[in-house]
């Protein structure tokens, strides 16, 4: 079962859970830090966690990940990455 919430612009937020029975709210648009992880090791990140949840092509998500080459996909965002949370 898919369920989902809109946020005011719109956006299908999807909502999942774990096996712990966690909830969680997806954000809107896809989340890409790919031309970021230069810079997410330089301060110290050593590993990723990748959630493909509505992907049509994910292969092709995974190899550009894998090569650290850019994609072309539409509707991404890099959430808060540069501006932070307040």
């Amino acid at each position: 079962d898919e369920y989902s919430l809109r946020d005011r612009k719109d956006y299908k937020l999807l909502l999942g859970h774990d096996i712990y029975c966690r909830s969680r709210i997806y954000n809107g648009p896809r989340k890409d830090l790919l031309g970021e992880m230069d810079q997410l090791r330089d301060m110290g990140f050593g590993s990723f966690i990748m959630e493909l949840l509505d992907e049509d092509q994910p292969q092709r998500i995974l190899d550009a990940f894998s090569s650290e080459e850019g994609l072309a996909l539409e509707m991404t965002t890099r959430g808060h990455y540069n501006r932070g949370v307040e």
